[in-house]
C-alpha cells in the first residue's frame, strides 16, 4: 500500500509580523521610548547582532554591557558594539500571544 506526502505540499503560515497579534499587558500605555532608535542606519561592523528585543534579546544585550566583577575575568577593554534587531518593538508579543 502507498501512502501519499501530504506534508511537502503544505506551507506553515506566515507570521511575520502578525499585525493582529494580543497587545501584551504591558504595553497598554506605551512609554515615551517606545518607537526610540539610537541610530537611523545600522552600522557595517557590530561585536555583536541580537535577533529579537523580546524578553532573551534585552536581558543578552544587558548582560553583555553590565560588567560582572564576580566573574574573575579580566575586565573588557572597551564596550563592545551591539546592534538589536526587531520587527517590531522590544517586548511586542511573543509571551502573551504563545501562551494563551
Amino acid at each position: 500500500m502507498g501512502t501519499t506526502n501530504t506534508t511537502s505540499n503544505r506551507r506553515a503560515p506566515s507570521r511575520f509580523p502578525n499585525p493582529t497579534s494580543t497587545t501584551s499587558y504591558w504595553r497598554t500605555q506605551l512609554h515615551p521610548l517606545n518607537d526610540f532608535r539610537s541610530s537611523n542606519t545600522v552600522t557595517e561592523v557590530v561585536d555583536v547582532a541580537i535577533i529579537g528585543a523580546g524578553l532573551s534579546g534585552a536581558c543578552t544585550a544587558y548582560h553583555l554591557l553590565t560588567p560582572n566583577p564576580s566573574s574573575g575575568s579580566a575586565p573588557a577593554s572597551s564596550t563592545p558594539i551591539i546592534a538589536i534587531f526587531e520587527a517590531r518593538q522590544a517586548a511586542m508579543a511573543a509571551i502573551p500571544s504563545n501562551h494563551p
